[in-house]
């Protein structure tokens, strides 16, 4: 029973066959379901007739496998990341060394030098630029020339970068940061107040923006709340204000105290100069900021790093053959150029001779990278002689050549172990070599000496 009924279902269907014939290309009636997938590949292939299968049709893959495709490859990501402008400049300018190497020919006993180009691995690249700006903090110099920012690219985050706007902005839940509010509301006023900036708010501008300043970020008329102060510092919640007359008169110093009530409120420090403080001695004003921003306190920051003007830039750990040499090269090859250390000096600290003539040796050899010769300190007196300068210079030296002489005073409550002042620069920096051998206890070291020296004469 129905067996009739299916026959005829399928002739009606195929009217070229008479009844008695069967339709061999007639398909058999699928489950639900199926006839959909087909109609939907033929539907998406065109070109092809209903009854043919595109053999070229992808099957639907799991979820999240097509996924894999997306993925960047080496070739992208060598092109966004170290073939971008600043980073390919950097690259070319500060991380890059011609060494000469000599080799000789056994049998025939010639000798020939070969040149070869060396340029920093990715490690080397991260880790100089992240000690520029470790021992700009440590210096606490702000730059002797506004119109020159920073060469380090590591300060340029978010210029140029592709970054997006909202990127760049701070969290949304950091609500002091526009004072709570979610929309600028004074914007015309910002606008108006930043075209008839000052006198003493151009200077200061000029010595601040683009991060010239120990590498913050300051804004200039920024609203908070319903005010508009200043000058703004969002890393460190600062704003500074540069009061002319006006802040003289009582109606204006109390909308003055409930200005500075609300910004409180908010967590944020208001330092306050007046126009002529910056037009007559800037050099006060910017040091007091750098005070203001340095604890008193000896300890460590956040994440381990140090606070603004303590003279600590900080350890930079390398392996057994990581190129260690070369990246005191391109360090102090990027020290030299920094604007905020005016040109400084720089002391290589080793505690061995060996080593003090090896990295002397690699440092000769990078005069192009360097832009000057390396000087060698042989004895204590030289040592003082080549610190004896305004500026400038590479010297190597080991760590003993600056312990006293022997025959140094004690006249005066000096005692033998006092160390008398070299300089009193604050642009010296010292880079040493396996510094956990001498900087680390080193008054620890000195006391186990002094003990074993005893016990061995008694």
């Amino acid at each position: 029973m129905g067996e009739g009924l299916r026959e005829r279902e399928i002739n009606e269907l195929s009217p070229n066959f008479s009844q008695g014939e069967k339709n061999l290309n007639q398909q058999v009636p699928r489950s639900m379901g199926e006839g959909l997938r087909e109609r939907e590949i033929n539907e998406l292939s065109p070109n092809f007739s209903p009854g043919e299968k595109n053999l070229n049709q992808q099957v639907p893959r799991p979820l999240g496998e097509g996924f894999r495709e997306r993925e960047i490859n080496e070739l992208e990501t060598l092109t966004r990341a170290m073939l971008n402008k600043q980073t390919l400049l950097d690259l070319i300018r500060h991380f890059t060394v011609f060494e000469k190497t000599k080799n000789e020919d056994l049998n025939t006993g010639i000798v020939s030098i070969t040149t070869i180009k060396k340029i920093a691995a990715y490690h080397q690249y991260y880790a100089v630029n992240k000690a520029v700006e470790s021992v700009i903090r440590a210096s606490g110099l702000p730059s002797p020339n506004p119109s020159q920012p920073s060469p380090n690219p590591s300060l340029w985050e978010g210029k140029r970068t592709g970054k997006s706007r909202e990127e760049k902005l701070p969290e949304a839940d950091d609500m002091s940061y526009r004072g709570g509010l979610a929309i600028t509301t004074l914007l015309e006023q910002v606008k108006e107040l930043r075209k008839n900036q000052t006198p003493a708010e151009k200077i200061f501008w000029e010595v601040v923006r683009a991060k010239r300043f120990l590498d913050l970020k300051f804004r200039r008329q920024h609203q908070i709340g319903n005010y508009i102060v200043d000058f703004y510092c969002h890393k460190h919640k600062l704003v500074i204000e540069l009061d002319g007359e006006i802040h003289n008169l009582p109606e204006q110093q109390e909308r003055d105290r409930q200005r500075t009530q609300y910004l409180k409120s908010l967590g944020i420090n208001i330092l306050r100069f007046t126009n002529q403080e910056i037009l007559e001695n800037l050099k006060t004003v910017l040091e007091k900021i750098i005070a203001h921003l340095s604890p008193s306190t000896s300890g460590r920051g956040a994440r381990g790093e140090g606070t603004i003007g303590d003279r600590k830039g900080g350890v930079l750990w390398h392996t057994q053959g990581s190129g260690k040499s070369l990246s005191m090269v391109f360090l102090a090859g990027k020290l030299v150029l920094d604007p905020h250390l005016q040109n400084p000096t720089i002391v290589v600290l080793t505690d061995r001779n060996d080593l003090d003539d090896q990295l002397f040796d690699t440092f000769a050899g990078c005069h192009q990278l360097l832009r000057q010769d390396p000087q060698q300190a042989n004895n204590r007196e030289q040592l003082r002689e080549l610190l004896n300068r305004n500026s400038g210079g590479i010297i190597f030296t080991t760590v003993n050549k600056f312990s006293p002489a022997d025959n140094f005073p004690t006249s005066g409550g000096k005692q033998r172990g006092d160390y008398p002042q070299i300089s009193a620069r604050r642009n010296i920096i010292v880079l040493a070599d396996e510094a956990h051998r001498s900087q680390y206890g080193f008054k620890a070291k000195q006391v186990n000496i002094a003990v074993l020296a005893s016990v061995r004469h008694t």
